[in-house]
């Protein structure tokens, strides 16, 4: 029996995979928002200003999608109860949160005051 071992080279494991998949995506993330695009890119998907738009809409919405789900699995999984009635209310305060909307500051090119009273166009 010898001393010396000699190990197999194998491919990367399947975490070494993700890792670098994950790696590349980020990478390839932060090159769509800091470099300079092509003018086929900017054409293709309508500017940066829009996709950094739609890529922060997703994320917004796949947390939400996350809380709803986490609810369920609270529900039913934990507590197995099956009854949905909060679950519901928890939902329509997420989509129509008033506190959470911003007022609108300005209308067209000037400035409005929220403090000023204006009066109704359509009177």
């Amino acid at each position: 029996m010898s001393l010396t071992f000699a190990a197999q080279s194998q491919g990367p494991t399947a975490r070494q995979a993700w890792n670098g998949l994950a790696l590349l995506a980020a990478a390839a993330f932060l090159w769509m928002v800091f470099g300079v695009w092509p003018e086929w890119l900017n054409w293709l998907l309508d500017g940066k200003k829009a996709f950094v738009s739609a890529v922060l809409s997703g994320v917004t919405l796949a947390g939400l999608y996350f809380l709803v789900a986490s609810g369920f699995t609270l529900v039913f999984g934990l507590m197995r109860n099956v009854n949905l009635a909060h679950g519901s209310l928890y939902l329509i305060v997420g989509i129509d949160d008033p506190v959470s909307e911003p007022k609108p500051q300005h209308v067209g090119e000037r400035h409005v005051r929220p403090d000023v009273e204006r009066p109704d166009p359509l009177v």
